[in-house]
């Protein structure tokens, strides 16, 4: 998260890029599992979301480029997954 905070361009968009593969690997993993996936998940599905939510808004504060765009995509479709 200081990465998207405080780092330069090229430290964010390695940042945005990894966040955007760590969560379509989700969604894979989520697709084949079902809402059983956040059994692997030691701090649960709320803090889950709270981080990607915070890395999100530190990234249109810092960083204006399409990635975000996708990335906030990604963190909506995460939301749904939480949802009872």
């Amino acid at each position: 998260m200081e990465t998207v905070k405080a780092g330069g361009e090229k430290a964010i968009a390695v940042s945005i890029a990894d966040k955007i593969a760590n969560l379509r690997s989700f969604f894979a993993q989520y697709d084949k599992e079902g809402p059983a996936i956040w059994k692997k998940f030691n701090r649960g599905k709320d803090k889950k979301l709270w981080f990607e939510k915070e890395v999100l808004t530190m990234a249109k504060a810092n960083w204006n480029n399409p990635l975000i765009n996708e990335l906030e995509g990604l963190v909506d479709k995460l939301e749904k997954t939480t949802l009872p």
